[in-house]
């Protein structure tokens, strides 16, 4: 049943908001794709960032698989993913001296904004 079918987006704010964060998200996550591409640290940066994408995506279907046209358990085949690079041994590599050459560079600002990350390491 689509949102028109349930009484347009007026009746379900909360299920609209959450499709177009989530669709905001998700061009973020394809767009850090391209920048993991650049080399292994620009990698695990964008594996991280995926993973958090991913897990807010799945804290907003919970619960929610009906309004959303999905079953449960349909986030089962990122388990591994999410439990690998939400590790809080992956968020430290990426504080660690390696990452300040990354850090140093004049693309750290942005990118560092698009992840929603401090400019300053």
């Amino acid at each position: 049943m689509s949102v028109r079918d349930r009484g347009g987006i007026d009746d379900n704010q909360v299920v609209a908001y959450d499709v177009a964060h989530a669709a905001a998200a998700v061009a973020t996550a394809r767009a850090t794709l391209q920048y993991g591409a650049l080399g292994d640290v620009e990698a695990s940066i964008a594996a991280a960032f995926v993973a958090d994408v991913v897990a807010d995506l799945v804290g907003r279907v919970t619960g929610r698989e009906t309004l959303w046209g999905v079953e449960p358990g349909w986030d089962a085949p990122a388990a591994a993913f999410l439990r690998e690079q939400r590790d809080p041994a992956v968020v430290g590599y990426l504080r660690t001296p390696l990452m300040r050459i990354l850090r140093s560079s004049p693309r750290w600002p942005a990118l560092a904004k698009q992840m929603n990350l401090p400019e300053v390491g």
